[in-house]
């Protein structure tokens, strides 16, 4: 158990980089992407979930994307002991 908050920091926010912040209860970003990352919309690690938009962009950004967009978990006592 941590004695302190935990602060999700979005340097911006494109999809692929705030799809958890929607779990912390304190968030930080930049006044001017503050509206975006407030929908704190839930973002599924499936790419056939996303939004087809948000999808072609990082189509055309050169990436291909899977089925999944992650394969595997931490799991607890993986990294970290109590």
């Amino acid at each position: 158990m941590l004695d302190k908050p935990v602060v999700a920091v979005a340097t911006h926010t494109h999809i692929d980089h705030i799809g958890s912040h929607h779990e912390f209860d304190y968030c930080i970003v930049h006044s001017s992407e503050a509206a975006h990352l407030s929908r704190r919309k839930r973002v599924s690690l499936i790419s056939a979930d996303w939004n087809p938009q948000d999808l072609q962009c990082i189509v055309d950004a050169g990436y291909n994307l899977a089925e999944k967009l992650i394969t595997a978990y931490p799991h607890h006592g993986s990294i970290w002991k109590p």
